[in-house]
């Protein structure tokens, strides 16, 4: 009987320990993700501003 509750209770840890690893996992892919994202856009504004100033700077004919 008293190995059945060891076992129980070592199974129950590693289920823990890997519960609390895949949401770590999970929050940093999220957190990439995020990151990723703000990237993305902060190169789109810059495109959009040297393509601003582009035409700013072609003279009329």
């Amino acid at each position: 009987m008293k190995t059945y509750k060891i076992k129980s209770f070592i199974y129950f840890l590693l289920f823990a320990v890997a519960a609390f690893f895949y949401n770590n996992i999970e929050q940093e892919q999220k957190f990439q993700d995020k990151i990723t994202s703000s990237e993305v856009v902060d190169i789109d504004t810059e495109q959009l501003e040297d393509s601003d100033a582009d035409e700013l700077e072609t003279p009329v004919q």
